[in-house]
């Protein structure tokens, strides 16, 4: 049973090729916004890198995204969320 998901992935520039690729490879994705806001001009490497995507999937790809995700962040100060869409 295929569900749909919000995924929203926000990142400091400096730290954002690590999670680039697994993004890349994330299957029936439609990216909805991908914005970088620089916060700071002195410290271009701490702008903001945000993307929400909308995934179909099973429930069990999810949590391998969900997995992956985890270890990328791990150690930065990005964060990421995905949250289940209940359709009405």
């Amino acid at each position: 049973m295929t569900a749909r998901y919000l995924l929203r992935v926000c990142m400091p520039a400096r730290d954002w090729p690590k999670v680039t690729d697994v993004l890349a490879s994330i299957e029936n994705a439609q990216t909805l916004s991908h914005t970088v806001n620089v916060c700071f001009p002195e410290r271009p490497d701490l702008a903001v890198v945000e993307t929400v995507m909308i995934l179909e999937c099973e429930p069990r790809y999810a949590l391998e995204v969900r997995k992956k995700l985890s270890k990328r962040t791990r150690g930065t100060i990005g964060f990421y969320a995905i949250y289940r869409i209940r359709e009405p």
